[in-house]
């Protein structure tokens, strides 16, 4: 067999090892490439949008009373995130100590309207009185983060989420009573009960009770 045959048909044959093993690198980095992208897929469905849901029809004098206590107690904040949905656990105890006590002149048809008010969760809506900015965010969306740094990867502002109850009025809504939590993985998180009244065109922090 002719030299120069021999030798022709060992480069073909090396070239086409080589065209082999660059089709498989480049299938290999195909299908890299393909794993890169579900798993960045798979990260973006991992942080889910947390749409909020529809309001419920609140009274204008629900969100008056929130807003004046967001105003004296987290005023302070560049923005303040609250739960859309209003919590339903109440301390009854708590409720009842304020009203036998003589220092509030709190009825018991107000604390009566609190407690029924509060059978079921409502959503809250944009319509705060607010000096500062008021997130939402949906409970799904708070149960969602594993530890408050996730949290504050979102909220890097936020210092924590405020969940309300429904506020129980008179009946010529003059007086409010309501509850919320303040939670924030620290020191500063606790429960609170708010009686108020309404005089002078105004809501007025009348009882404050931390426990």
């Amino acid at each position: 067999m002719p030299r120069n045959f021999v030798l022709m048909k060992y480069i073909y044959s090396v070239k086409v090892h080589m065209f082999n093993n660059y089709r498989k690198i480049g299938m290999t980095g195909i299908f890299l490439l393909l794993a890169v992208l579900m798993n960045c897929c798979e990260e973006k469905n991992t942080e889910m949008v947390y749409e909020l849901k529809e309001p419920d029809d609140l009274s204008g004098e629900v969100y008056e009373v929130f807003s004046k206590m967001i105003t004296s107690y987290y005023g302070d904040q560049d923005y303040v995130v609250v739960q859309q949905e209003t919590d339903t656990s109440l301390h009854r105890n708590i409720c009842y100590d304020l009203l036998a006590s003589d220092t509030t002149s709190l009825t018991e048809n107000t604390l009566q309207n609190y407690l029924q008010n509060n059978q079921e969760s409502k959503n809250l809506g944009p319509s705060f009185f607010t000096l500062n900015q008021v997130k939402l965010i949906t409970r799904e969306e708070l149960n969602s983060y594993e530890n408050w740094d996730r949290f504050h990867e979102n909220y890097p502002d936020g210092e924590g989420v405020l969940v309300l109850r429904l506020p129980g009025f008179d009946q010529d809504k003059t007086r409010a009573l309501f509850e919320f939590s303040w939670c924030s993985g620290n020191e500063s998180e606790g429960d609170h009960l708010v009686y108020m009244e309404y005089a002078n065109d105004a809501w007025h922090i009348r009882a404050h009770v931390a426990f």
